[in-house]
């Protein structure tokens, strides 16, 4: 996100990105506590708030690919809305069972079993 961005401006944004999530049912999200959005500053100058990148990670696997499509173009347009001038792309990735997650939401470990296979060796 473009650096110097108000308080106001990220709840906004906060604000639309949680509309655009909970507007498609698939995704089980019902309300912000469900999500979470990190809005990392562009350390770099050049080119500035001209290019946005958006990723939602942890689609649950309700979301058919045709789901996601709507899930990223629903948010991508949210967020286009408050840059109009902006060069916006968005993704939305479905739970990845191989690859390595963790937080602090999970209450308990959480490994594939190749994953435990691996560990245990």
């Amino acid at each position: 996100m473009p650096a110097g961005l108000s308080e106001e401006d990220l709840n906004n944004l906060h604000n639309a990105i949680v509309a655009a999530v909970i507007s498609v049912p698939e995704t089980g999200v019902k309300d912000e506590s469900m999500m979470l959005n990190l809005f990392p500053t562009d350390m770099m100058s050049y080119g500035l708030g001209n290019e946005i990148s958006i990723e939602i990670t942890q689609v649950p696997s309700s979301c058919t690919p045709l789901k996601r499509a709507e899930l990223a173009a629903a948010v991508g347009l949210a967020v286009r809305r408050l840059f109009p001038k902006a060069n916006i792309g968005c993704e939305a990735l479905p739970v990845n069972n191989t690859a390595t997650y963790w937080s602090a939401i999970s209450k308990e470990k959480q490994f594939t079993e190749e994953c435990k296979e691996e560990f245990h060796k």
